[in-house]
């Protein structure tokens, strides 16, 4: 998931030579009250630590308790006789893995300025990413990828319009790609834990689902509920204040997305299916490198049957609470993928997929947010007073 949650900030209009009907729809976004959190908050450096921590330790105690349940030995021989051949189709899937989705944000960026460059976008993604794995439920993705791009010259009220209509188009395709893959599997998981997840997932997507809908198309809803909570807690000074300064966040919050979203469906309709269409080819892009990898280590299952698999497994593991659905991830894929591939290749599997599919992206996120982080002190030295800033 790289991309959940849309992030919030002041906005910077960026006004640009010949600006297309869409940049002079964004002018006109309400921002006031919107504030992105600084660098400082966002790259706070004990919650990248913390959350690299917790993310290490929980894959780490996972994946020995998968080992030690199915054989360690085995496993480990397994990994011996990994087929380095399929590397040479594994690796630039996923180059494309990458590149997919940096473009599903550029699509969108390059209708916003004319001056950003698809590396921004690419930057972006890798934030996003690495972010997303660090923190509960991925929350810090879509705040990290929102500072790239503003730190590129996008307002963070037009950055906020590109992870909105992500967002729906992978919850979109989740729910599809969910029910399909339950469809076609049948009866082929008896797991209660698993069916428990599966049905989770589904309960978790379509709230998500109707808060972004009724956001968009029904914000009253949202703004009684708040008029509602202030009542209750207006003789708790401390509990009104907060209900109080969420609910005034929450209507510039809702007001920019709605009109950040107006303005997409309204003249750049076709980006918006386009952004679907990319999710479909991002993941099934990740699914089709799941495959690959189950064959570099001698496993004989079906392409449709991975999958569809894994299908299941990012769906249960986007709204995972740990940071990186670590832990929920590999439960999950080993627990799946024993339908398909025997029980002393699990373990193996499990550490490749998760390692093509989310430990390479992450690493190459640090640089980017290192980059970022950079970037932003050496401004900040350039402004301060007496080093010749404003």
């Amino acid at each position: 998931m790289h991309e959940k949650g849309t992030g919030f900030g002041q906005a910077q209009i960026i006004t640009e030579p010949v600006p297309s009907p869409v940049e002079d729809e964004t002018q006109d976004i309400p921002s006031g009250k919107l504030d992105l959190p600084d660098a400082g908050k966002i790259f706070n450096p004990m919650t990248i630590k913390r959350g690299v921590v917790v993310f290490v330790i929980i894959t780490i105690l996972t994946m020995t308790g998968i080992f030690l349940y199915t054989n360690t030995g085995t496993s480990v021989s397994a990994l011996e006789d990994l087929h380095p051949i399929y590397l040479l189709v594994i690796l630039p899937l996923l180059a494309l893995d990458l590149w997919l989705g940096g473009l599903r944000i550029h699509i969108f960026v390059r209708k916003l300025s004319d001056s950003a460059r698809t590396w921004l976008s690419f930057k972006a993604n890798l934030a996003n990413i690495f972010m997303g794995a660090i923190t509960p439920s991925q929350t810090g993705g879509g705040p990290a990828q929102l500072f790239i791009l503003q730190q590129g010259g996008i307002s963070v009220a037009r950055g906020m319009s590109i992870g909105v209509i992500n967002f729906l188009s992978t919850i979109v395709f989740f729910v599809l790609a969910a029910g399909i893959a339950l469809v076609f599997l049948g009866s082929s998981f008896s797991s209660g834990a698993v069916n428990g997840l599966i049905l989770a997932g589904f309960a978790v997507f379509s709230f998500q689902l109707l808060v972004v809908l009724t956001a968009l198309l029904k914000p009253v809803v949202f703004e009684k509920l708040f008029n509602l909570l202030t009542k209750i807690f207006s003789r708790i000074p401390s509990i009104g204040r907060r209900v109080d300064h969420l609910r005034n966040w929450f209507s510039s919050f809702v007001n920019s997305y709605r009109e950040s979203c107006r303005i997409f469906f309204s003249h750049e309709l076709a980006v918006v299916f386009q952004s679907f269409a990319l999710t479909v080819l991002l993941y099934l892009n990740k699914f089709t490198i799941a495959y690959f990898l189950m064959r570099s280590i001698g496993g004989q299952g079906a392409y449709v049957d991975v999958v569809a698999i894994h299908m299941l497994v990012f769906f249960v593991s986007y709204f995972a609470p740990s940071p990186g659905a670590s832990g929920v991830a590999e439960l999950t894929t080993a627990a799946l993928m024993s339908a398909v591939i025997s029980r002393n290749l699990l373990p193996v599997f499990a550490l490749l997929q998760r390692f093509f599919l989310l430990y390479i992206p992450v690493i190459l996120g640090v640089f980017t947010v290192l980059s970022a982080l950079k970037r932003t002190e050496r401004r900040a030295a350039e402004d301060a007073p007496g080093k010749g800033g404003s």
